[in-house]
């Protein structure tokens, strides 16, 4: 038996056979524009496939994440803040001589930067400043100082209109959404009319006059459809409830001016077939499309929402175009990543409490610097442990 993949879509309804093509009478060919429309069609119907497919990994993939991710992650920063605090408990010591010192301290500033890039804790930021040259608050500001003068002399941007909270990632979002455009609503800064003349408000004018066309072609459909399946109308109780239900899909197809679900349930109820869609006329036709490339447009704009998370979170290793299932093999690989070094850095912790141990492993441990051909082990800060030269990390 074969089992499904997470991407997997559920089987498709059985009212998605329905799907409006043009069908020319025998011996016709499909003229341009109902070549066209019928493209249109099968773009749209992969389309809302797809979004399906990515709508139902992502509720895997965020269960597969609390599940089994994030414990694996919030074990690993514990182990680690507890490799700080047995570091620094070492440096509290007379044991270490200075060269080991000098490593542990420079081990510890590196832990340090990353572990409160993640999520700051006061306890971190006190170890922090026990052993920085600038203490971690202080920096801070220094950094927003320095985004706030580059925002200001290079983009011309009003900086003393922030007015959030001294942290460097909200200043930075501010200044992104400044440098965008958007106003304080979200809403982006209307962009000035350039000037047209007659040829160019000519096809304005044609363009608006289709997109009128679109509009009142969705409503006709709307119109058609509640004209027959109104539940008030039906004296039967069973058909009645059908009726109810299918009312609840047009109803929706309307408020989504989605033309392509009204024409399916068109279908369905037999207001139309294959032979009507072909003996529409051209005028007509080209309504239908214009609201089908504006459809086709918002399901790309929705699934290329849906994927962008994805796309970041694999940073450079994503692929052109990404699957659910690249997607789920690369979180497989992240997990067994996470039980793997998670297991190094619990071993570690356990014989480095021995300053003796400690000891032994600072002698054979150099501080990764470019260009350097030492053959000592550079200490890995991600990990918190040794690692082997030309041995890398996932991010």
């Amino acid at each position: 038996m074969n089992r499904r993949s997470p991407s997997d879509p559920p089987d498709e309804p059985a009212h998605a056979t329905f799907a409006p093509k043009v069908v020319p009478a025998a011996a016709r060919a499909p003229s341009r524009l109902q070549r066209k429309f019928n493209k249109l069609v099968e773009q749209l119907t992969q389309q809302r496939r797809e979004l399906e497919r990515w709508q139902l990994f992502r509720e895997h993939y965020q269960r597969r994440l609390v599940k089994d991710y994030q414990p694996l992650a919030q074990r690993l920063r514990e182990r680690r803040v507890a490799m700080v605090t047995l570091l620094d408990r070492a440096m509290d010591g007379r044991e270490l001589g200075k060269r080991q010192r000098d490593k542990v301290e420079e081990i510890l500033r590196q832990m340090l930067g990353e572990l409160l890039a993640e999520s700051e804790d006061e306890e971190l930021i006190r170890v922090h400043d026990k052993y920085a040259e600038v203490g971690y608050r202080e920096r801070q500001l220094d950094r927003m100082a320095e985004m706030r003068s580059l925002a200001s002399e290079e983009f011309g941007i009003d900086v003393d209109a922030y007015d959030g909270a001294d942290e460097p990632d909200e200043l930075a979002q501010w200044l992104k959404e400044q440098l965008r455009g958007e106003r304080p609503g979200g809403d982006a800064e209307p962009a000035e009319e350039p000037p047209q003349g007659a040829k160019a408000n000519k096809r304005a004018a044609a363009r608006a006059e289709v997109a009128e066309g679109g509009a009142r072609a969705v409503r006709d459909a709307f119109r058609k459809l509640a004209s027959e399946l109104h539940p008030d109308r039906e004296p039967d109780a069973t058909e009645r409830a059908r009726k109810t239900e299918l009312m609840k899909e047009v109803n929706q197809a309307y408020k989504d001016a989605n033309l392509l679900a009204l024409l399916e349930l068109q279908l369905r109820v037999e207001q139309l077939d294959p032979g009507g869609l072909a003996d529409l006329a051209d005028e007509q036709l080209r309504h239908y499309i214009h609201v089908l490339e504006e459809q086709e447009r918002g399901l790309a704009d929705e699934i290329d929402e849906l994927i962008e998370p994805f796309t970041l979170a694999l940073g450079g290793s994503a692929p052109r175009r990404l699957t659910p299932d690249m997607v789920q093999r690369a979180l497989e690989t992240d997990i067994r990543h996470l039980k793997g070094v998670l297991r190094e850095v619990e071993t570690d912790l356990k014989l480095l409490q021995d300053i003796r141990v400690l000891k032994s492993s600072l002698s054979q441990v150099r501080m990764a610097t470019p260009g350097d051909d030492d053959d000592d082990e550079p200490w890995d800060a991600y990990e918190g442990r040794r690692r082997p030269r030309g041995g890398r990390r996932r991010s």
